[in-house]
């Protein structure tokens, strides 16, 4: 009797145990909301990285401006226009793209606010 009393304990404990890590998880839920990356693409919250969005998709051909293009005395005239992204952490943006179109990627790299550049006119102004 006393084996039968403590064969039962042992599998209702077992159960017990069991049930509670195979019992369904409660779904995460996150808001609604969606984020714009500097390409155009949007992004949304992602319940299994606790709600905060997914990476943006890296932009292809990015033209950082080092000492060397900001300091020219001089930029062509060609017209090639480029994007000139803005330093995200010194510049708050209203609107998306936190961006400027210049006429080249000289012109772009004058403008001490512009961290790098890609080709053609920004996203909202094509």
């Amino acid at each position: 009797m006393k084996r039968n009393f403590w064969t039962m304990s042992i599998a209702i404990i077992l159960l017990f145990i069991i049930g509670i890590y195979i019992s369904p998880k409660t779904p995460i839920v996150c808001t609604a909301d969606a984020k714009i990356c500097p390409d155009g693409s949007s992004i949304v919250r992602n319940p299994n990285l606790n709600c905060e969005f997914d990476p943006c998709p890296e932009i292809e051909d990015k033209n950082y401006c080092n000492p060397e293009s900001r300091n020219v005395q001089a930029c062509d005239e060609m017209y090639a226009p480029v994007c000139g992204w803005f330093k995200g952490e010194e510049i708050q943006c209203i609107k998306y793209p936190c961006a400027q179109t210049y006429s080249n990627g000289c012109g772009a790299c004058l403008d001490r606010n512009v961290d790098y550049w890609t080709d053609g006119i920004c996203p909202d102004e094509a």
